[in-house]
């Protein structure tokens, strides 16, 4: 059994513990008595720290450098901005889109006409197109020519468009709406047709904007078509 001991005969460390049989600091056997230490035919090697023995490794390495890498009171705070734009730029209406604004304010009702009278006689074509705002009521008037009225991009300000043929004679009447508008074709044909969309490929929501196309044909033809190459019409409430 070895002996208690307080000090390392071979290396002079003094902080030995209780019964402990090597030293923790040259891994010497304490049982061997000082003079055998002295004595022994077999030289022994230099004592070292078991510190320089078993240096640190490299994952040990590593590990220090990740603590000290991700630290938190070594890292600077994020710059606050000092002001903030409480009121930003409205975004920009997109032309391609059509919309309905549910609920339009007086301004926009001011400036949007209730009616449009778009009569022609013996003209070839005509075309109103574009971002137009749709009013609540157009009257159509056409004798012997085509008349083409696109609504795909435009805005909707009424729950409800009345277009009124006020009649059409040995014409044809088009109108495009985009995707997303209810349609109800009521008139009276006579050797023609009235025809309103097939199919639009969307379910078309109760909310959307209601086109009526109301009237008279004389030996002509109205149609309504959907523009699939445009965009939905978008609800804005």
């Amino acid at each position: 059994m070895a002996k208690n001991r307080s000090v390392c005969y071979a290396c002079g460390y003094t902080g030995l513990p209780e019964g402990a049989r090597f030293c923790p600091s040259c891994g010497i056997n304490l049982s061997m008595e000082s003079e055998d230490i002295n004595t022994m035919d077999t030289p022994m090697a230099a004592a070292v720290p078991i510190s320089e023995a078993f240096p640190a490794t490299e994952d040990a390495i590593r590990g220090d450098v990740i603590v000290d890498a991700t630290h938190v009171s070594d890292v600077s705070p994020m710059p606050i901005p000092s002001t903030i734009d409480t009121n930003p730029a409205p975004p920009q209406a997109n032309p391609n889109y059509a919309r309905y604004y549910k609920n339009p304010s007086k301004e926009m009702l001011k400036s949007t006409a209730r009616r449009l009278d778009f009569g022609v006689m013996f003209v070839s074509t005509p075309c109103r197109s574009g971002k137009i705002t749709v009013p609540e009521i157009i009257d159509v008037f056409s004798v012997m020519t085509g008349t083409k009225i696109d609504l795909s991009v435009a805005d909707f300000m009424y729950p409800t468009t009345t277009v009124r043929i006020v009649p059409s004679v040995m014409s044809g009447l088009k109108i495009v709406i985009p995707q997303g508008v209810r349609v109800e074709v009521q008139g009276l044909a006579i050797m023609g047709g009235m025809k309103g969309p097939k199919n639009q490929d969307i379910d078309v929501s109760q909310d959307a904007p209601l086109l009526l196309v109301q009237g008279l044909t004389v030996m002509g033809g109205v149609k309504v078509s959907v523009n699939k190459r445009v965009p939905p019409i978008q609800i804005i409430y």
